[in-house]
C-alpha cells in the first residue's frame, strides 16, 4: 500500500487541525505544495525547528504565521507562547485556559451587555471581576455564581462560561436567550441549573448535564416538549429540586423518577403528562417534601406505594 511519502507532487493542507509531527521524508519532496517546499529550503525560509522544508506544509512548534505555513516571503515566526500543535497561524495556545474577565467580556459582548437593565462593573476599565453586578467569588477570587436574572439579557452564552473552573450557580431565569447546552459538561462544579422562562426549546446536549453535581435543575415556562429528559433520573446521587412546569412535556412520567434517592421537591404541573403515577415514586427517599403534578392528563389511581 502506498504511503503520502510515494506521491513526488501533493499539495495538501492540514492548518487548523491538531497535528504534532510530520515526517522529515515528506519535507524533502521539492515539488510538494505547487513547488513551496523546495522554494522554503532554498530561499531559506525553514525555521531552526525544521531546517527542511516542512515549513511550507506546517509551521513547526513554537512558530506561527497569518497562514499557518510558510509562503513566499511569509516565514514562519517564532512565538513567545507556548504552542501545543503544528500550523499555529495566531501566537497564543488554544488549550490554554482563559482568564475569567475575558470569559465575562465575551459573555457581556455575546449577550447584547449594552443592553442590560444592571450592567454596573461589566463595561468599566479596571474594574474587578468580583465587583460586577450578578457575580460572586469565593476567598481566592474565583467566580462561583453567575446571577443574572431578569437583567434584559438576549443572544446565545458562548461555551466557553463553563470552563470558570469554580462556577457553582448560573442563574438566567427570565432573560430572552437563546441556551446551549454544548460544552455544559465543563462546568464539573455547578451545582445550581436556573433557566426557567428562558425561552428554552432545544435540550440538543442536554444528556451531558449527567455527569455534574447539579442539586437544583429549574427549566420552567419554557417551550420544551415531548419525553421528560432521561438525563434529570441519572442525577440520582445528587438532585434534590427539579423544576420542569409550565412546558409541553407529553410523556409518561418515568419509573426512574424512583432512582432520586435524594429529592426533596420535583414540580412538574402544566404540562400534558399522561397515565397513571408509576409505582416507584414511592422509592424515593423520606426526604421528599413536595411532588407538584396539577394540571396534567394523569389518569388511574395514586399509587399505594407513595403512603409507604
Amino acid at each position: 500500500r502506498p504511503s503520502l511519502g510515494s506521491f513526488d507532487r501533493l499539495t495538501i493542507f492540514l492548518v487548523g487541525n491538531k497535528i504534532t509531527s510530520v515526517p522529515t521524508s515528506m519535507c524533502d519532496k521539492d515539488a510538494w505544495m505547487d513547488g513551496l517546499v523546495g522554494n522554503v529550503k532554498a530561499e531559506g525560509q525553514s525555521s531552526p525547528q525544521s531546517p527542511s522544508g516542512c515549513d511550507a506544509i506546517l509551521c513547526p512548534f513554537g512558530t506561527y504565521n497569518e497562514y499557518g505555513r510558510a509562503l513566499p516571503s511569509e516565514p514562519c515566526k517564532p512565538c513567545s507562547d507556548t504552542l501545543p500543535y503544528m500550523g499555529a497561524w495566531e501566537c497564543s495556545n488554544p488549550d490554554a485556559p482563559r482568564d475569567q474577565a475575558t470569559i465575562l467580556k465575551e459573555f457581556f459582548d455575546d449577550m447584547k451587555g449594552n443592553l442590560w437593565d444592571n450592567m454596573r462593573g461589566w463595561n468599566e476599565d479596571g474594574a474587578e471581576v468580583c465587583n460586577y453586578h450578578g457575580i460572586t467569588c469565593d476567598e481566592e477570587g474565583s467566580i462561583t455564581e453567575i446571577d443574572l436574572q431578569d437583567n434584559g439579557l438576549q443572544g446565545t452564552p458562548s461555551k466557553d462560561i463553563f470552563t470558570l473552573p469554580k462556577l457553582n450557580k448560573l442563574n438566567l431565569m427570565a432573560n430572552a436567550i437563546d441556551f446551549k447546552f454544548d460544552g455544559i459538561d465543563q462546568a464539573t462544579n455547578l451545582e445550581y441549573l436556573w433557566l426557567s422562562n428562558t425561552g428554552l426549546s432545544d435540550l440538543t446536549d442536554f444528556d451531558k448535564i449527567a455527569n455534574l453535581p447539579l442539586k437544583e435543575l429549574r427549566i420552567s415556562q419554557n417551550d420544551l416538549e415531548g419525553d421528560i429528559p432521561d438525563a434529570i433520573f441519572d442525577l440520582q446521587e445528587t438532585l434534590t429540586y427539579v423544576s420542569i412546569s409550565h412546558n409541553k412535556f407529553d410523556s409518561t412520567i418515568p419509573t426512574e423518577v424512583g432512582l432520586l434517592d435524594n429529592l426533596v421537591e420535583f414540580h412538574a404541573y402544566g404540562n400534558k403528562l399522561e397515565g397513571q403515577i408509576p409505582t416507584q415514586v414511592g422509592n424515593i427517599g423520606p426526604q421528599l417534601k413536595m411532588l407538584v403534578l396539577s394540571e396534567n392528563d394523569l389518569t388511574g389511581t395514586l399509587p399505594t406505594e407513595i403512603d409507604k
